[in-house]
């Protein structure tokens, strides 16, 4: 804890459910589990701050996921249960562990994050009465400047005082990176075969829960989704499908994620897309739309967000990508809303000649690793190279 609006805090929710104390629509939605966040508040404390901590992923100027238990382990009551938190500083390490007993409950695994360089600590308690924290201490480990560790269980490494290796050449970095791509992304016109991603894909890492589908008229959906792509022809768009059923069993603050592959940013990158968010009942069914970029300084940064009814029409957006130096990587997520009126389009994605450019495939600065020049790419989907 460094101020009331910068902070890393970790919240433990034992059901899904909206925040009721919310005055904004869509109430943020919580889901059940164990979620660790890097708060950056540009309001300080009051319901924006307060929306956001109670949400389940990122907000703009408020909050940034760094990870989600996603279990459905929860906590009972009545029930004591010991948390043992490991942080350095120095190279961002971060591993969070939650027992009942000697039962280890939750395990958040290795992250990290460079944020916060140090601060106070503290317990926080947030729309759950009765709640008894004791015995909290802490204790300085051992303290060394390692210049090269590796992690043991994978494949990657952590680079601390390079300059101690006394490497003489060039040092190569992950592969991965891609400098060639499709850089307008329309869908095609197949929208029930293979559908051109160009350089996005379905996420499959676990951290969505429903792919995107794709249409070239009227969605399913009355009173809700678009009837064409934003150019009024037949081209393919994404949807997300908020009507429930059997073979869709969707659910609120369900999400949809689109993932680019890594490629290089510069000081002229940008991303231009289409969107089309309407409900014809007043909005408060919507869920959300975000647009996230992750590199090796921020993790996943959000860029863009927009919630509510946007009226029964495509929108522009462009999104800055230029603060971002070195690889990054660009998802965008839907939320889904609380009823079926809330479909949620996208279309003709467009990244702009500044990102990607094959000059940028060797660079003297990398943001993973080190200062050192190096041929070669690097890898950005995980904060750690996959090899060295």
């Amino acid at each position: 804890y460094q101020s009331n609006r910068k902070f890393y805090a970790c919240m433990w929710k034992r059901s899904s459910g909206e925040y009721h104390g919310a005055t904004t629509f869509p109430r943020p939605v919580g889901l059940a589990g164990m979620q660790l966040k890097v708060v950056e508040s540009v309001s300080g404390p009051g319901p924006e701050l307060g929306n956001a901590l109670w949400h389940t992923g990122s907000v703009i100027n408020q909050t940034r996921m760094l990870w989600w238990s996603n279990t459905s382990v929860t906590w009972k009551f009545l029930t004591s249960y010991r948390w043992v938190l490991v942080h350095n500083p120095a190279n961002g390490y971060i591993r969070l562990q939650w027992f009942q007993g000697a039962q280890l409950v939750v395990d958040s695994g290795d992250l990290y994050d460079k944020t916060f360089r140090g601060g106070r600590l503290g317990v926080l308690v947030f729309s759950q009465d009765l709640v008894t924290y004791s015995a909290l201490r802490y204790k300085c480990l051992e303290n060394k400047n390692y210049a090269l560790s590796f992690l043991g269980n994978t494949k990657g490494a952590v680079l601390g005082s390079y300059e101690s290796l006394g490497l003489t050449t060039n040092l190569e970095h992950c592969s991965n990176v891609t400098c060639f791509f499709q850089r307008n992304n329309t869908f095609g016109s197949n929208c029930t075969g293979t559908v051109d991603l160009g350089m996005f894909s379905q996420v499959a890492d676990g951290t969505d829960d429903f792919d995107w589908k794709f249409h070239n008229a009227r969605t399913p959906s009355i009173g809700t989704g678009p009837f064409f792509d934003h150019t009024g022809n037949n081209g393919c768009f994404a949807y997300i499908e908020a009507s429930r059923s059997s073979s869709n069993p969707v659910f609120e603050g369900a999400r949809a994620s689109l993932e680019t592959v890594c490629f290089p940013s510069s000081q002229n990158c940008s991303m231009s897309f289409w969107y089309h968010m309407h409900d014809n009942k007043g909005g408060t069914h919507l869920g959300t739309l975000e647009v996230e970029v992750k590199d090796n300084v921020y993790g996943w940064y959000p860029v863009f967000y927009q919630e509510g009814d946007q009226g029964d029409m495509w929108h522009s957006a462009t999104v800055d990508l230029s603060r971002f130096s070195g690889s990054i990587v660009v998802r965008i997520t839907a939320r889904f809303g609380s009823s079926f009126r809330s479909d949620i389009a996208i279309d003709d994605i467009v990244l702009s000649e500044g990102c990607g450019r094959a000059d940028l495939c060797t660079v003297t600065n990398p943001v993973f690793g080190s200062d050192l020049s190096h041929r070669g790419d690097v890898s950005c989907y995980d904060p750690l190279c996959d090899g060295v």
